[in-house]
């Protein structure tokens, strides 16, 4: 049970931190961009889009929790995961498949920009602030969003091998967080991913959102333990 709480209380810390992110970005306020003065050692801040993807992994992982706990007395749950899930892979597979056929980013900018702003822009913060100016995240950050959307998909589906498969994703997006993470400590650009490829630069992974990648992984993999043992008993 320990583990589970611990999963919830990860899923709770992801999805603070990235609404914090989402509010600097959208009231224009640098200090709640996610420790972006404190956390961002070598580069700039989270991106817009990453942090909203954080605050929907952040409640995915809570829910996956719940799941192994059997708190989905209704049936909501397995609702709302899938839709998280789909949210997020939207928009990240999007942009990574811009990248893959090499579409120019301003043109993919602007269809995900006008998905994403408009309910901000329908309360009102757009007018103050104008566009948060969308900055596309790394591909290894798209990648592990990737992983993390198929993840919540895979919650609610029984295969073989189940288990497995999102112990792997877990662990695949935590040591990605990781590297990024120890890249920034001893300031060596490759390990958080700041590299040119096919004549093309890619931006890092802030050290914030690979912070926010090592806690979803960790607390996805308390969440599974909980599950192999109550399947165990």
């Amino acid at each position: 049970m320990w583990k589970t709480n611990a999963a919830k209380i990860s899923g709770y810390m992801v999805t603070l931190l990235g609404l914090l992110s989402v509010i600097g970005w959208a009231l224009a306020i640098d200090w709640l961009k996610i420790l972006s003065s404190r956390m961002a050692i070598h580069v700039g801040h989270m991106e817009f889009l990453a942090a909203i993807c954080f605050v929907l992994a952040g409640i995915m992982l809570v829910l996956s929790a719940k799941i192994v706990t059997d708190e989905d007395r209704f049936g909501i749950i397995e609702i709302l995961l899938p839709i998280f899930s789909l949210l997020i892979l939207l928009v990240m597979s999007t942009l990574l498949f811009s990248v893959i056929i090499d579409i120019d980013y301003h043109i993919t900018g602007e269809v995900i920009e006008e998905v994403m702003m408009q309910p901000i822009m329908g309360m009102g913060i757009g007018a103050m602030t104008g566009s948060v100016g969308l900055t596309f995240p790394p591909v290894v950050t798209m990648l592990s969003f990737v992983l993390i959307s198929l993840s919540g998909l895979f919650m609610i589906i029984d295969f073989q091998s189940k288990e497995r498969v999102l112990l792997l994703i877990s662990w695949f997006v935590m040591i990605i967080g990781v590297f990024a993470l120890i890249g920034h400590i001893i300031n060596y650009p490759m390990m958080y991913y700041h590299y040119d490829l096919f004549g093309r630069s890619f931006p890092p992974m802030a050290a914030d959102a690979a912070l926010l990648f090592v806690i979803w992984g960790l607390g996805m993999i308390f969440c599974l333990g909980d599950r192999n043992a109550q399947h165990s008993n």
